[in-house]
């Protein structure tokens, strides 16, 4: 598990809100539409229109902001705080849906533009609500830095990382996205916590969505009623951790092409078709609780993942299905699931210590298409299906009954 304390240390350093920095009195207000320069005092500065902020410093919002067909704010310096104060900056007008691979924006409610094709770096936006733009935030190309407390809403992206690197999001609320709700693409080295992205309203729409992003933590957040809830794409070596993924149209957690990354202890409810599907190599799974999904509990293919001490009930077909090759199945429990607990369709698996009880088809059930599959110390338990069913080749699974 997670050391709470390195979390803890973590969401300090980058702060989120430094709140001990934005002073309450003296405060320096821009005009409409004017660049935001610090002033040389420690005082912050009041922003109360559209804005560029090009000058590093303290600013803060002093009313709500409405804008037309255009972003809002955009962050051009490094060493930038922006405090929302509780204000709202919305868009007015609707919201053309952005191109289905790659939902760059065309407006940002608050948006990063390096200049001169250098990153940005140390930028932090907390306490604001944003509301019908491209992407609610949008941090890209930037190192270090945070965004958190915030609440965005009926954007098309919701918080959006791209080109960038150690960035916390955290505690924020992304809710009716049209597209995503957080995206990280092509960003490494991330930590996204403790935050809710729920009800998108596309029919494709992500609770949280990693493309080409590597080395990311993503723990204790939840994603609910969406397309999908949590979805990897050709990301490698992310962490995700006591997460909560329920009620997605379709899948509540999916890896695709995605390798070497740990999903552990994270609560998997309720997803239209599949609990958890991968497709990969090198993933471990530990620790899952998969429960009542509306097709699969558990699909896996690819290669040498392994998948060990995961609940998996009350699926309406197989509890875990595995096609794929050499993986490690070990000490997971299936019951209760319509059809089999454990269904083997690929090749050199290897199946140790895993219960499955009650399932309606088979406890397990090696198809035709398995071969070689091995295994020792399962327990078979059910007095009304068979408990092992073997059509396949060269298998040799051991296992008792009770």
């Amino acid at each position: 598990m997670r050391d709470e304390n390195a979390v803890e240390s973590n969401l300090n350093r980058r702060t989120l809100l430094r709140r001990g920095a934005v002073a309450t009195t003296g405060l320096v207000a821009l005009g409409a539409g004017a660049s935001a320069q610090s002033d040389e005092t420690d005082e912050p500065t009041v922003i109360t229109e559209r804005t560029t902020i090009t000058e590093p410093g303290e600013y803060v919002l002093g009313d709500d902001l409405e804008v037309d067909d255009e972003s809002c704010l955009t962050i051009r310096a490094s060493d930038v705080t922006l405090d929302g104060r509780g204000h709202e900056i919305v868009r007015t007008g609707d919201r053309a849906l952005p191109d289905p691979d790659r939902p760059d924006p065309d407006t940002a409610g608050i948006g990063t533009d390096a200049p001169d094709s250098e990153p940005l770096s140390d930028i932090t936006v907390t306490n604001v609500t944003v509301s019908n733009f491209g992407a609610g935030i949008h941090f890209d190309d930037v190192r270090d830095g945070s965004i958190g407390e915030t609440t965005v809403r009926e954007n098309n992206v919701g918080i959006y990382l791209e080109n960038s690197t150690a960035i916390t999001v955290a505690e924020s609320t992304v809710d009716r996205t049209g597209w995503r709700g957080i995206a990280l693409f092509d960003s490494d080295d991330n930590v996204v916590t403790k935050n809710t992205s729920n009800n998108g309203d596309h029919d494709l729409s992500r609770g949280l969505e990693l493309l080409n992003s590597n080395q990311n933590t993503i723990e204790k957040n939840t994603a609910s009623n969406n397309f999908t809830g949590v979805e990897l794409g050709n990301s490698h070596g992310n962490r995700l951790e006591e997460n909560t993924f329920r009620d997605n149209e379709h899948e509540n957690v999916v890896l695709r092409e995605s390798n070497t990354n740990a999903i552990l202890e994270n609560t998997v409810t309720g997803a239209g078709w599949v609990g958890i599907s991968v497709t990969g190599t090198g993933n471990e799974f530990k620790r899952n609780a998969v429960r009542d999904t509306r097709g699969y509990g558990f699909i896996v293919s690819g290669a040498e993942n392994l998948v060990r001490e995961n609940e998996i009930t009350g699926s309406a077909a197989d509890g875990l299905n595995l096609d794929g090759e050499r993986g490690r199945i070990e000490e997971n429990t299936t019951s209760e699931n319509d059809l089999a607990g454990i269904r083997v369709s690929g090749s050199e698996y290897a199946l140790n210590e895993n219960v499955s009880t009650r399932n309606g088809e088979a406890e397990l059930f090696l198809d035709e298409e398995s071969s070689n599959t091995t295994g020792t110390g399962n327990l078979l338990s059910d007095d009304e299906c068979p408990y092992f069913v073997d059509e396949g080749t060269n298998n040799d699974v051991e296992y008792t009954t009770e």
